[in-house]
């Protein structure tokens, strides 16, 4: 009878093993597709790259000539609410663009996304901006680090935000 008493206390817990084995596969397999969705697909993460390197040379590039264009295109690449703030820097530095005849050319040496959802993002970039000015013999190139966030807005990616880091 003891044998039969250990024998059934082996499969029970057996089973227990199996039973708590499953349980945590199970576990780690929800955990997982929740991972999964959680991360953004390939796809986001190339299109929010994309829009970042691109928008982000629309709003650091200018030409004096061409202010009002200028203002024009940096209002296509933002929300509304960020759009109206770099609307004011804009405003409030036209004066010196002119009087200095400024034009500036941003190139993207190097950008990573740093975080992406389907509706947000966070992209850093490395961005080198070459400015001529009237008077001045050489162009002068400041290198930035900026971090952009990124707001998907009927399907666009548009800069929600620009800080430097």
């Amino acid at each position: 009878m003891l044998l039969v008493g250990a024998a059934v206390a082996g499969i029970a817990a057996v089973a227990i093993v199996r039973s708590d084995a499953n349980t945590q596969l199970k576990r780690a397999d929800d955990l997982q597709r929740k991972l999964d969705a959680a991360a953004p697909d390939e796809q986001v993460r190339t299109e929010v790259l994309t829009a970042a390197r691109a928008n982000v040379g629309v709003l650091f590039s200018y030409d004096y000539r061409k202010l009002d264009e200028y203002a024009s295109a940096t209002e296509k690449v933002t929300t509304e609410e960020f759009g109206a703030e770099f609307a004011k820097t804009v405003a409030a530095i036209r004066p010196q663009q002119l009087t200095q005849q400024a034009v500036a050319k941003a190139a993207v040496t190097d950008a990573a996304v740093k975080d992406a959802t389907a509706t947000t993002a966070h992209v850093l970039l490395f961005v080198d901006t070459t400015t001529t000015t009237k008077g001045a013999s050489t162009p002068s190139v400041q290198r930035t680090r900026v971090q952009l966030t990124l707001q998907s807005v009927a399907g666009q990616w548009l800069v929600d935000n620009v800080e430097a880091v």
